[in-house]
């Protein structure tokens, strides 16, 4: 029975994990635009979100994402963080 059990969590981890999983993974290139276009955007666009945060929100993402907001020098320029 506990086997059968077993078998069953791991199972339904795999099923949950994969859902979790993205499908498409954006070349670094890409998102390496896209990240810098952020950091250009108006606090009108992004209301209650200041673009100076926008590197530190993108690191917070994923590892890839991370990887590729920590290599990208024109992010960091200029950073700003709002005091609580």
């Amino acid at each position: 029975m506990a086997s059968k059990e077993s078998i069953r969590i791991t199972r339904s981890v795999a099923r949950k994990t994969a859902a979790c999983t993205p499908r498409v993974t954006i070349p670094d290139d890409v998102l390496r635009e896209i990240f810098e276009h952020c950091t250009l955007m108006s606090t009108t666009s992004m209301p209650n979100t200041s673009p100076a945060e926008a590197p530190i929100v993108l690191t917070h993402v994923c590892g890839q994402w991370r990887r590729v907001a920590q290599d990208c020098a024109s992010l960091w320029k200029t950073l700003r963080v709002r005091q609580p």
